[in-house]
Protein backbone atom coordinates (compact mmCIF):
# COMPACT_ATOMS: atom_id res chain seq x y z
CA UNK A 1 0.00 0.00 0.00
CA UNK A 2 1.42 3.40 -0.96
CA UNK A 3 1.60 6.14 1.63
CA UNK A 4 -0.15 9.31 0.48
CA UNK A 5 1.56 11.78 2.77
CA UNK A 6 0.09 14.34 5.18
CA UNK A 7 -2.81 16.35 3.77
CA UNK A 8 -2.40 14.76 0.36
CA UNK A 9 1.22 15.94 0.02
CA UNK A 10 2.99 14.86 -3.17
CA UNK A 11 5.88 12.73 -1.92
CA UNK A 12 7.85 13.32 -5.12
CA UNK A 13 8.06 17.02 -4.31
CA UNK A 14 10.73 18.63 -2.16
CA UNK A 15 9.42 19.60 1.28
CA UNK A 16 9.69 23.39 1.56
CA UNK A 17 7.95 24.10 4.85
CA UNK A 18 8.69 22.89 8.36
CA UNK A 19 5.97 20.90 10.10
CA UNK A 20 4.88 22.11 13.53
CA UNK A 21 5.99 19.78 16.33
CA UNK A 22 4.62 20.05 19.87
CA UNK A 23 7.48 20.23 22.40
CA UNK A 24 7.83 17.92 25.40
CA UNK A 25 6.31 14.84 23.78
CA UNK A 26 7.45 11.35 24.57
CA UNK A 27 9.07 9.37 21.76
CA UNK A 28 10.22 5.92 20.77
CA UNK A 29 13.30 4.91 18.80
CA UNK A 30 12.36 2.88 15.75
CA UNK A 31 13.37 1.82 12.25
CA UNK A 32 12.19 3.99 9.38
CA UNK A 33 8.61 3.80 8.11
CA UNK A 34 7.42 5.41 4.88
CA UNK A 35 5.19 7.81 6.80
CA UNK A 36 8.26 9.19 8.60
CA UNK A 37 9.75 10.69 5.42
CA UNK A 38 7.96 14.09 5.48
CA UNK A 39 8.87 14.49 9.14
CA UNK A 40 12.53 13.77 8.41
CA UNK A 41 12.47 16.34 5.60
CA UNK A 42 10.98 18.88 8.03
CA UNK A 43 13.72 18.05 10.54
CA UNK A 44 16.41 18.77 7.93
CA UNK A 45 14.74 22.10 7.17
CA UNK A 46 14.68 22.95 10.88
CA UNK A 47 18.37 22.17 11.38
CA UNK A 48 19.98 23.07 8.04
CA UNK A 49 17.38 25.22 6.32
CA UNK A 50 16.92 24.45 2.62
CA UNK A 51 20.67 24.35 1.86
CA UNK A 52 21.67 20.79 2.86
CA UNK A 53 23.34 19.48 -0.31
CA UNK A 54 21.69 16.03 -0.53
CA UNK A 55 18.14 16.36 -1.85
CA UNK A 56 17.23 12.82 -0.81
CA UNK A 57 16.47 13.98 2.72
CA UNK A 58 14.10 16.72 1.53
CA UNK A 59 12.14 14.59 -0.96
CA UNK A 60 10.04 11.94 0.82
CA UNK A 61 9.77 9.55 -2.13
CA UNK A 62 13.56 9.56 -2.61
CA UNK A 63 14.12 8.85 1.07
CA UNK A 64 11.53 6.05 1.04
CA UNK A 65 13.22 4.44 -1.98
CA UNK A 66 16.72 4.81 -0.51
CA UNK A 67 15.58 3.01 2.63
CA UNK A 68 13.75 0.36 0.61
CA UNK A 69 16.81 -0.55 -1.49
CA UNK A 70 19.31 -0.41 1.40
CA UNK A 71 21.28 2.68 0.38
CA UNK A 72 20.13 4.28 3.65
CA UNK A 73 18.97 2.64 6.88
CA UNK A 74 17.24 5.40 8.83
CA UNK A 75 16.43 5.35 12.53
CA UNK A 76 14.07 7.92 14.05
CA UNK A 77 12.77 9.26 17.33
CA UNK A 78 8.99 9.25 16.74
CA UNK A 79 6.35 10.80 19.00
CA UNK A 80 2.84 9.36 19.57
CA UNK A 81 1.56 11.96 17.08
CA UNK A 82 3.97 10.66 14.45
CA UNK A 83 6.30 13.67 14.63
CA UNK A 84 9.98 13.04 13.93
CA UNK A 85 12.15 14.78 16.50
CA UNK A 86 15.49 13.10 15.75
CA UNK A 87 17.16 11.02 13.04
CA UNK A 88 20.30 8.92 12.52
CA UNK A 89 21.32 6.43 9.87
CA UNK A 90 23.70 3.85 8.45
CA UNK A 91 24.27 4.36 4.72
CA UNK A 92 26.43 3.87 1.65
CA UNK A 93 28.75 6.78 0.87
CA UNK A 94 32.32 7.42 -0.26
CA UNK A 95 34.28 4.16 0.31
CA UNK A 96 35.38 2.10 -2.67
CA UNK A 97 34.19 -1.02 -0.83
CA UNK A 98 30.40 -1.23 -0.89
CA UNK A 99 30.02 -3.07 2.42
CA UNK A 100 31.79 -0.44 4.52
CA UNK A 101 28.90 1.75 5.63
CA UNK A 102 28.88 5.19 7.16
CA UNK A 103 26.96 6.07 10.31
CA UNK A 104 25.78 9.62 10.77
CA UNK A 105 23.05 12.02 9.66
CA UNK A 106 22.32 12.64 13.34
CA UNK A 107 19.91 15.52 13.76
CA UNK A 108 17.77 16.51 16.75
CA UNK A 109 15.05 19.15 16.81
CA UNK A 110 16.11 22.04 19.02
CA UNK A 111 13.30 21.51 21.56
CA UNK A 112 14.47 17.92 22.09
CA UNK A 113 18.20 18.43 22.49
CA UNK A 114 17.99 18.14 26.27
CA UNK A 115 16.54 14.63 25.90
CA UNK A 116 18.38 11.38 25.28
CA UNK A 117 17.10 11.17 21.70
CA UNK A 118 20.54 11.41 20.05
CA UNK A 119 22.12 9.00 22.54
CA UNK A 120 19.37 6.41 22.10
CA UNK A 121 19.46 6.61 18.29
CA UNK A 122 23.22 6.24 18.35
CA UNK A 123 22.87 3.23 20.66
CA UNK A 124 20.31 1.66 18.31
CA UNK A 125 22.38 2.29 15.17
CA UNK A 126 25.56 0.80 16.69
CA UNK A 127 23.66 -2.08 18.26
CA UNK A 128 20.42 -3.45 16.82
CA UNK A 129 20.84 -1.89 13.37
CA UNK A 130 24.47 -3.01 13.04
CA UNK A 131 23.48 -6.60 13.91
CA UNK A 132 20.65 -6.58 11.38
CA UNK A 133 22.46 -4.97 8.45
CA UNK A 134 25.78 -6.68 9.28
CA UNK A 135 28.26 -4.73 7.13
CA UNK A 136 31.95 -5.63 7.13
CA UNK A 137 32.75 -2.34 8.82
CA UNK A 138 31.33 1.04 9.77
CA UNK A 139 32.83 4.51 9.90
CA UNK A 140 31.82 8.04 10.77
CA UNK A 141 32.93 11.57 9.89
CA UNK A 142 32.44 13.72 12.97
CA UNK A 143 32.59 17.48 12.52
CA UNK A 144 35.25 19.39 14.46
CA UNK A 145 33.47 22.69 15.04
CA UNK A 146 32.04 21.03 18.17
CA UNK A 147 32.73 17.76 20.00
CA UNK A 148 29.21 16.37 20.51
CA UNK A 149 29.27 14.05 17.50
CA UNK A 150 32.79 12.91 18.37
CA UNK A 151 31.61 11.85 21.82
CA UNK A 152 28.64 9.90 20.47
CA UNK A 153 30.75 8.17 17.82
CA UNK A 154 33.22 6.93 20.43
CA UNK A 155 30.28 5.66 22.48
CA UNK A 156 29.28 3.59 19.42
CA UNK A 157 32.56 1.68 19.71
CA UNK A 158 34.44 3.39 16.87
CA UNK A 159 38.00 4.69 17.10
CA UNK A 160 39.61 7.72 15.47
CA UNK A 161 41.92 7.02 12.52
CA UNK A 162 42.12 10.13 10.29
CA UNK A 163 41.51 13.88 10.10
CA UNK A 164 39.98 15.35 6.93
CA UNK A 165 41.14 18.95 7.02
CA UNK A 166 38.70 21.62 5.80
CA UNK A 167 36.30 19.04 4.37
CA UNK A 168 32.98 20.89 4.57
CA UNK A 169 32.09 24.49 3.63
CA UNK A 170 30.82 26.61 6.49
CA UNK A 171 27.66 27.46 4.52
CA UNK A 172 26.20 24.04 5.37
CA UNK A 173 26.09 25.04 9.04
CA UNK A 174 25.10 28.66 8.65
CA UNK A 175 21.49 28.36 9.87
CA UNK A 176 22.57 27.63 13.44
CA UNK A 177 25.66 29.87 13.22
CA UNK A 178 27.95 26.93 13.95
CA UNK A 179 30.96 27.81 11.79
CA UNK A 180 33.06 30.70 10.54
CA UNK A 181 35.43 28.69 8.36
CA UNK A 182 35.58 25.37 6.50
CA UNK A 183 34.86 22.44 8.82
CA UNK A 184 37.32 19.62 9.38
CA UNK A 185 36.08 16.11 10.18
CA UNK A 186 37.66 13.41 12.31
CA UNK A 187 37.12 9.93 10.86
CA UNK A 188 36.21 6.96 13.07
CA UNK A 189 36.24 3.29 12.08
CA UNK A 190 35.19 -0.09 13.40
CA UNK A 191 35.87 -3.34 11.54
CA UNK A 192 32.84 -5.53 12.12
CA UNK A 193 33.83 -8.74 10.32
CA UNK A 194 37.61 -8.66 10.32
CA UNK A 195 39.99 -10.98 8.47
CA UNK A 196 43.80 -11.26 8.15
CA UNK A 197 45.38 -9.00 5.51
CA UNK A 198 48.77 -7.55 4.61
CA UNK A 199 49.30 -3.82 4.29
CA UNK A 200 52.26 -1.77 3.08
CA UNK A 201 52.82 1.37 5.15
CA UNK A 202 54.95 4.16 3.62
CA UNK A 203 58.20 4.67 5.52
CA UNK A 204 57.36 8.30 6.34
CA UNK A 205 54.20 7.28 8.25
CA UNK A 206 54.99 3.96 9.94
CA UNK A 207 55.19 5.52 13.41
CA UNK A 208 51.89 7.36 12.92
CA UNK A 209 50.24 4.21 11.56
CA UNK A 210 51.38 2.13 14.55
CA UNK A 211 49.78 4.64 16.93
CA UNK A 212 46.50 4.77 14.99
CA UNK A 213 46.19 1.00 14.65
CA UNK A 214 47.10 0.14 18.25
CA UNK A 215 43.55 0.11 19.68
CA UNK A 216 41.65 -1.21 16.63
CA UNK A 217 42.23 -4.91 17.24
CA UNK A 218 42.57 -5.72 13.54
CA UNK A 219 44.42 -8.75 12.19
CA UNK A 220 47.07 -7.02 10.06
CA UNK A 221 50.45 -8.07 8.74
CA UNK A 222 52.82 -5.18 8.02
CA UNK A 223 54.69 -5.55 4.75
CA UNK A 224 58.41 -4.72 4.51
CA UNK A 225 59.68 -1.15 4.57
CA UNK A 226 60.76 0.63 1.41
CA UNK A 227 59.04 1.85 -1.74
CA UNK A 228 57.90 -0.54 -4.46
CA UNK A 229 57.61 0.75 -8.02
CA UNK A 230 54.68 -0.48 -10.14
CA UNK A 231 55.44 -3.23 -12.60
CA UNK A 232 56.28 -2.00 -16.10
CA UNK A 233 53.26 -1.68 -18.35
CA UNK A 234 50.66 -1.87 -15.56
CA UNK A 235 47.70 0.52 -15.67
CA UNK A 236 46.48 2.60 -12.75
CA UNK A 237 43.04 1.69 -11.40
CA UNK A 238 41.35 4.70 -9.83
CA UNK A 239 38.06 6.51 -9.73
CA UNK A 240 37.56 10.23 -9.20
CA UNK A 241 34.68 12.41 -8.12
CA UNK A 242 34.17 16.14 -7.64
CA UNK A 243 31.76 17.06 -4.84
CA UNK A 244 30.63 20.41 -6.14
CA UNK A 245 28.80 21.79 -3.09
CA UNK A 246 31.84 21.10 -0.90
CA UNK A 247 34.54 22.02 -3.43
CA UNK A 248 36.21 18.66 -2.81
CA UNK A 249 37.91 16.40 -5.35
CA UNK A 250 38.41 12.76 -4.35
CA UNK A 251 40.41 9.87 -5.77
CA UNK A 252 40.09 6.23 -4.77
CA UNK A 253 43.43 4.80 -5.89
CA UNK A 254 42.85 1.05 -6.11
CA UNK A 255 46.07 0.04 -7.88
CA UNK A 256 49.13 2.06 -8.94
CA UNK A 257 50.37 1.66 -12.51
CA UNK A 258 53.22 3.23 -14.44
CA UNK A 259 50.76 5.81 -15.78
CA UNK A 260 49.94 7.14 -12.29
CA UNK A 261 51.95 10.40 -12.67
CA UNK A 262 49.97 11.27 -15.80
CA UNK A 263 46.65 10.29 -14.21
CA UNK A 264 47.44 12.39 -11.13
CA UNK A 265 48.38 15.39 -13.30
CA UNK A 266 45.09 15.08 -15.18
CA UNK A 267 43.15 14.95 -11.90
CA UNK A 268 44.92 18.01 -10.54
CA UNK A 269 44.40 19.96 -13.77
CA UNK A 270 40.69 19.15 -13.60
CA UNK A 271 40.51 20.25 -9.96
CA UNK A 272 42.33 23.48 -10.82
CA UNK A 273 39.70 24.35 -13.42
CA UNK A 274 36.98 23.66 -10.83
CA UNK A 275 38.83 25.67 -8.15
CA UNK A 276 38.58 22.71 -5.76
CA UNK A 277 39.39 23.84 -2.23
CA UNK A 278 40.32 20.33 -1.06
CA UNK A 279 41.87 17.38 -2.91
CA UNK A 280 41.89 13.95 -1.27
CA UNK A 281 43.56 10.75 -2.44
CA UNK A 282 42.64 7.47 -0.76
CA UNK A 283 45.37 4.89 -1.48
CA UNK A 284 44.97 1.12 -1.22
CA UNK A 285 47.54 -0.18 1.28
CA UNK A 286 47.32 -3.76 0.00
CA UNK A 287 49.10 -2.59 -3.17
CA UNK A 288 52.87 -2.50 -2.50
CA UNK A 289 53.21 0.27 -5.10
CA UNK A 290 51.01 2.50 -2.98
CA UNK A 291 54.16 3.49 -1.08
CA UNK A 292 55.54 5.00 -4.29
CA UNK A 293 52.26 6.85 -4.88
CA UNK A 294 52.40 8.35 -1.38
CA UNK A 295 55.92 9.66 -1.97
CA UNK A 296 54.87 11.20 -5.28
CA UNK A 297 51.88 12.87 -3.62
CA UNK A 298 54.12 14.28 -0.88
CA UNK A 299 56.36 15.80 -3.55
CA UNK A 300 53.28 17.48 -5.06
CA UNK A 301 52.15 19.08 -1.80
CA UNK A 302 49.88 16.44 -0.28
CA UNK A 303 50.13 15.70 3.44
CA UNK A 304 49.11 12.89 5.76
CA UNK A 305 45.47 12.52 6.83
CA UNK A 306 45.40 9.12 8.52
CA UNK A 307 44.33 5.54 7.92
CA UNK A 308 41.11 4.17 6.45
CA UNK A 309 40.37 0.62 7.63
CA UNK A 310 38.40 -1.49 5.10
CA UNK A 311 38.08 1.42 2.64
CA UNK A 312 38.91 -0.94 -0.23
CA UNK A 313 37.88 -3.99 1.82
CA UNK A 314 41.62 -3.85 2.43
CA UNK A 315 42.85 -0.74 4.24
CA UNK A 316 43.74 2.70 2.93
CA UNK A 317 45.72 5.83 3.73
CA UNK A 318 44.53 9.40 3.17
CA UNK A 319 46.71 12.06 1.57
CA UNK A 320 45.23 15.55 1.20
CA UNK A 321 46.00 18.97 -0.24
CA UNK A 322 44.24 22.30 0.33
CA UNK A 323 44.30 25.60 -1.49
CA UNK A 324 44.75 27.21 1.92
CA UNK A 325 45.65 25.64 5.25
CA UNK A 326 43.31 26.41 8.16
CA UNK A 327 44.21 27.59 11.62
CA UNK A 328 44.69 24.15 13.18
CA UNK A 329 44.07 25.59 16.65
CA UNK A 330 40.40 26.12 15.74
CA UNK A 331 39.84 22.40 15.01
CA UNK A 332 38.08 21.04 18.10
CA UNK A 333 39.07 17.47 18.97
CA UNK A 334 37.64 15.56 21.92
CA UNK A 335 39.74 12.52 22.84
CA UNK A 336 43.44 12.19 23.55
CA UNK A 337 43.80 9.97 20.48
CA UNK A 338 42.01 12.49 18.25
CA UNK A 339 44.24 15.29 19.51
CA UNK A 340 47.37 13.23 18.81
CA UNK A 341 46.16 12.50 15.27
CA UNK A 342 45.46 16.21 14.86
CA UNK A 343 49.02 17.01 15.91
CA UNK A 344 50.40 14.45 13.46
CA UNK A 345 48.36 15.87 10.58
CA UNK A 346 49.20 19.48 11.45
CA UNK A 347 52.92 18.69 11.69
CA UNK A 348 52.97 17.00 8.30
CA UNK A 349 50.91 19.82 6.76
CA UNK A 350 53.35 22.42 8.09
CA UNK A 351 56.28 20.34 6.89
CA UNK A 352 54.70 20.24 3.45
CA UNK A 353 53.99 23.98 3.51
CA UNK A 354 57.62 24.71 4.37
CA UNK A 355 58.62 22.98 1.13
CA UNK A 356 55.89 24.35 -1.15
CA UNK A 357 54.95 27.74 0.34
CA UNK A 358 52.18 28.95 2.72
CA UNK A 359 49.41 28.06 0.29
CA UNK A 360 49.38 24.47 -0.91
Amino acid sequence: MEYAGPEGQNLNMRVEKELFVDPEQTFVIDRFRAEDAPGIASLYLAVYGPAYPFDTYYIPEKLIEANRCGDIHSVVARTPQGDIVAHGAMYKSAPHYNNLLEIGQYLVLKDYRTTFAAFRINEYVAGELLRRVCPDGIFGEAVCNHIITQKSTRLAGLSETALEVGLMPQEVYIKENEAVDRISCIMFFRSWKDRPREIFIPDAYREQAAFILADLGMNLILGPEGRTAPRRGTATVMDTVFIEFAGVGRVNLVAVGTDFPARLSAFEADMDTRNAAVRQVFINLSDPSGTTAVQMLRERGYFFGGLLPRWFDTDGILMQKLLKLPDFSTIRLHSKKAKTIGEMVAADARNCASRTGPEI
